[in-house]
């Protein structure tokens, strides 16, 4: 369950959110910092865990019987996590009015 063809996923969703993001940003509005999530957590996290599966069984040798499955819950829940940060971080924006 390979992982770094799935990091393309979170850059996409950064490089969209960027294009539809005000102009006038700055740093500490919510919006930069769920693009900066979706670029460093999403992108390169599952960068950095597809690696670690392909490295650690080579590293160890050691065959892993259960990796797919656990490939699959942290890809899940890797996924689940990022969306679910994403979606309520925005959501401040439309609850409290923070713009920047």
């Amino acid at each position: 369950f390979p992982s770094h063809d799935r990091a393309s996923i979170f850059g996409i969703l950064a490089s969209i959110l960027l294009l539809f993001s005000d102009s006038q940003m700055n740093r500490f509005s919510p919006q930069i910092i769920t693009i900066a999530h979706f670029l460093f957590a999403g992108f390169a996290g599952f960068v950095m865990i597809g690696a670690i599966y392909q490295m650690l069984p080579v590293v160890i040798g050691v065959i892993f019987k259960s990796q797919e499955k656990i490939s699959k819950l942290v890809f899940i829940l890797l996924v689940l996590g990022l969306l679910l940060f994403a979606i309520n971080f925005l959501k401040s924006i439309q609850i409290t009015g923070l713009t920047s």
